[in-house]
Formats: C-alpha cells, structure tokens, sequence
C-alpha cells in the first residue's frame, strides 16, 4: 500500500514521503530493485536521501525514500529493528514459552510487572527488547522516595547486558477513568526513575516512557489540528521533555476499534481494519496512522523540538477483540492484527500488539467504550494456548491456563489496569 509510482517526485520531510499531495509515512517502497532502496536522513542532511552503504547524499533529494531503519523516522532509536511486539498481561510462568511455540519470530515484548522471574521466562525464549511496566498505585511511592525507583532499577540491572530494557512508568496514568488520582505525582516518578537509571550507570541500556491513552487528545481531527486536552498539556510536556533529553520514545495506547464503536455510520469498517485508506487536507492516511499523525501534531504544539527525529513514537497497545460486539469476529481481529503487523514489519511503526493471551477473567473499565466480553478476548492465543488466527508475519499451540502460577517478586497483580 505504500508503492506510489516512482516516475512522481517526492520529496522527505519529517512525517514521511510526499508525492501527489499525498503522505506516504516511513514505509515508501519504490518498485526500483531491492539493490535501489532509499533511506531518508533527518540527522545530519534533514532532507535528503542516502544510497544504502554510501555516506553521500543522492544528487536529487526528491528520489524516492524508503524509510525503514531511518534514525529520522518514527522508528525509535530504542527501540531499533523491533517493528513488531507484544503485550504479555498474564502472568502465567510458561506463557513466554507457550507464546514462543506459535509465534517464534516476536522478541520485542511489553509487561505490566517488573518480575524478576517473569523476565527470566523472556529472557529465555530470547527476548532483545522488554518494555517494563510499573504498576499505577506505586507512582507516589517513586515519586517521594528515590529509593522506590532504586530498587526498581537494581532489579532490572541484571537484564541489562542481554536484552533492551525501557521502564514504563505506570499505564495510561491519565486517563479519565483515574479521575485525577495519579497526576499529581506522574512528572516526579518519572524523575526519579531517570535519576535512578543514572546513578545506576545504566542511560544507554534502561529508557523511561509513559504509555498514554488516546484519549488525552481533546481534537484528533483533522490529523493537523490534534491537540492534547489543556489540562493534561503541561504534564504530557514536562514528561516528554525528559524522554527527548534521554533519547527516549513517547508511548501511545491506539485502538482503532473503540474509535470505530464511538463513531458509528462515520468511520466505516474497512477504515478500521487498516483495509482502506482516506484522503485529509490533501494527506492520505487509514486510521491509525491518521491517529498518530494527530498525536504528532498535538506534541509539536507543545514543544516544536518535539519532532520524530527527537521524539519517536511507540505504540503500547493496539488490538481487536473477537467476541463482545458484532464486529469483534475472529476474522476482523485477523485481519486488523496482521495489516497491523505488517505497517510494523514494513517500517512504518513501532508497536505492541494487545495481547498474548485471552484474560478470562477481565472486566471492563464502568464509564468506558469497554464491554466486559470484549475485554476478555483481545488475545492472539486462548488462554489455553491455542492460536485464534493465524498471522503469517510472525509465524504449535500448547496450554497456558494448566500451567503452574508464577511466584511474583513485584507488587500485587490486581494493579494491573
């Protein structure tokens, strides 16, 4: 979906390829030879493309751009070839395995607890990349006492040498739903948790981010015109400021679907699934990346610095339920998860996919979107570990719900959101 004709000029700027009045987001493939990919550059030579190997820029900077493994893109500099990841909610000790049998190929996943076992269990089936939840309720503790965020820090420092930590700093700890409760103590868990990693001598290996709910944006359409609610503005500005200074990615919870069950008779189906695609202000996009070029633009009308270039975005959660609602089937959810995975495969975006494993036992948020049945069926595996669709992308079931309860080092699980 990304291969406009390569006789069309184009030229690189910061949110992607632009040819025909159209944007074409870190994923321009030309139909020029796999020995003729072009990479944009919005380091050292903002603007042009370089030839693969060669430390030259081409002598026209409108040929054509292909944006995967671009330091400028919206790839994290973390986060690197990840591409594509996984969430992991269960704490089932044989989950990593069971997970790992099916889908070989993922090493880049999200936890929502900093047990020391449960990294161990990743570890093991050869994880590069681990994004580290730390519970809400422990935000004011970190916040009032560095020696919180110490013992955090000192519990991963282990994993370090074999995989890429980042810490994320509670989950969608502003979201409505909290009613405030976690704001006032966000900036400073944040703080402490960098000074932490600092004095731990771990700044290139442990990153800090903070996933956020969509819903922080008050206007998300048009895509230009996003903007963060104004009392969540300064908050979502001092926390990115931090993250930029470490080289650090802003995370962002995406869920085309609730945005699909909000809009009915507006946004159609196919838009949903990433299946089709729409024109805006002269930008085409499909729901997602239309999502995230919102989310760019309500950063940069907090910070101008706050460019892709210095500020890449990760996206924490996306998924699709296949029970609850008429349009959450098997088959959707097959077909959102795999054109997913694939804009992260192809270069497009880094994400998590939400989730490993069904949750049985979840029940929605009161006050939200969320219906208890759909809640409970967001995962790529049962709970027993039997495959509900096939992704081909990151391509046998064995059983997760026999398995014995991991002994948990870390902070009771029923702080998981």
């Amino acid at each position: 979906p990304f291969s406009p004709s390569p006789s069309s000029p184009a030229s690189c700027i910061a949110n992607g390829c632009v040819s025909g009045g159209a944007l074409y987001p870190h994923g321009c493939n030309p139909d020029l030879g796999a020995d003729k990919r072009y990479y944009c550059n919005h380091g050292s030579n903002p603007g042009q493309c370089l030839y693969p190997g060669l430390s030259d820029a081409l002598p026209d900077p409108t040929e054509w751009c292909c944006f995967k493994n671009c330091g400028g893109s919206s790839k994290s500099r973390f986060w690197g070839e990840c591409g594509v990841g996984v969430n992991f909610v269960s704490p089932c000790a044989e989950g990593p395995k069971i997970f790992a049998a099916t889908y070989p190929q993922v090493k880049c996943f999200k936890t929502f607890i900093y047990d020391a076992a449960y990294l161990s269990a990743l570890k093991e089936v050869g994880a590069t990349h681990v994004m580290v939840g730390v519970p809400n309720e422990e935000l004011a503790d970190i916040a009032s006492d560095l020696s919180h965020a110490d013992r955090i820090v000192n519990k991963l420092a282990p994993f370090a040498a074999s995989m890429r930590l980042s810490i994320a700093v509670s989950t969608q700890p502003l979201a409505m739903w909290h009613d405030g409760k976690y704001a006032p103590h966000l900036v400073n868990a944040v703080r402490n948790m960098r000074v932490a990693i600092e004095s731990a001598g771990l700044t290139e290996i442990i990153k800090v981010t903070v996933p956020h709910v969509f819903e922080l944006l008050g206007t998300s359409y048009p895509p230009a015109d996003g903007a963060f609610k104004p009392e969540h503005a300064d908050i979502v500005r001092n926390i990115s400021q931090m993250i930029r200074d470490d080289g650090g990615f802003f995370t962002v919870n995406i869920y085309p679907w609730f945005t699909y069950k909000a809009n009915p008779g507006v946004i159609s189906l196919d838009y949903a699934l990433l299946k089709e695609s729409h024109t805006v202000d002269g930008v085409t996009y499909n729901l997602m990346t239309a999502q995230l070029a919102a989310v760019r633009a309500a950063l940069l009308k907090l910070d101008a610095t706050f460019t892709e270039a210095n500020l890449p975005i990760v996206v924490g959660e996306t998924g699709w339920p296949t029970a609850g609602h008429a349009d959450a089937t098997v088959s959707n959810a097959a077909t959102y998860i795999n054109n997913a995975a694939q804009m992260g495969i192809d270069g497009l975006i880094d994400m998590f996919l939400f989730e490993a494993f069904d949750e049985p036992s979840k029940t929605a948020i009161p006050g939200t979107l969320q219906d208890n049945t759909e809640e409970k069926n967001f995962g790529l595996l049962e709970q027993s570990g039997t495959p509900k669709y096939d992704v081909p992308s990151l391509t046998s079931p064995r059983s997760c719900s026999s398995s014995a309860p991991l002994p948990s080092d870390s902070p009771s699980l029923s702080a998981i959101p």
